[in-house]
């Protein structure tokens, strides 16, 4: 009876975090395009992880995703989200803390600067979080629509830093490289740098 239990317990987080586990297995700095049959949309992604201010290894993701009308990644993005969400491993998060049921977020959730001025994603308002526990209050990240501008300005800028879910962040070469050819893949940039 205990290991039908424990078998159930598993097959319920599994399923609960099935999305959750779709990005841990995107493979870094790695431009991927999907087609979705049923909407008729082109999901152009890449996965981030930026490191710490001083090199350290990374404790957060960030997932930027764009969203095309039609099987190519071709013409304007319908839509524009980046993600940021805890690795795995991370522990001590401050991001998910929670009281009584009712999620604690700080306030700064995720901000990025290029060059040291701030990028505008929006009102903190309009970032949101991702409930990875079946519609319980259960805080794993959050995410935000951002205008082409925001990309525009991470790709063309220089040194882009900030904060993710209360971490210091960096993003290394690596991950400007992934993040450029992403924005040439949705058609924001044209390989020779300049904005479209």
């Amino acid at each position: 009876m205990g290991c039908l239990l424990s078998l159930s317990v598993a097959l319920v987080l599994l399923q609960s975090s099935e999305e959750i586990n779709a990005y841990n297995l995107l493979q870094p700095q790695k431009v991927k395009q999907i087609y979705w049959q049923e909407t008729k949309t082109t999901e152009v992604i890449v996965n981030l992880l930026p490191e710490g201010p001083k090199g350290e290894k990374s404790l957060v993701r960030l997932i930027f995703q764009a969203f095309i009308p039609g099987r190519e990644a071709k013409g304007s993005p319908a839509r524009i989200f980046v993600r940021a969400m805890p690795l795995p491993l991370t522990v001590g998060n401050p991001f998910a803390i929670s009281s009584g049921g009712v999620a604690l977020v700080p306030p700064s959730r995720l901000r990025l600067a290029s060059d040291g001025v701030t990028v505008d994603l929006g009102p903190e308002g309009s970032q949101r979080l991702i409930d990875s526990c079946g519609g319980k209050p259960c805080p794993y990240g959050i995410e935000v629509e951002i205008k082409p501008a925001v990309v525009r300005a991470l790709v063309l800028g220089g040194s882009v830093e900030g904060t993710a879910l209360g971490f210091p962040i960096k993003l290394s070469k690596a991950d400007q490289a992934a993040l450029f050819e992403f924005a040439d893949r949705i058609g924001l940039i044209s390989r020779n740098g300049r904005g479209e």
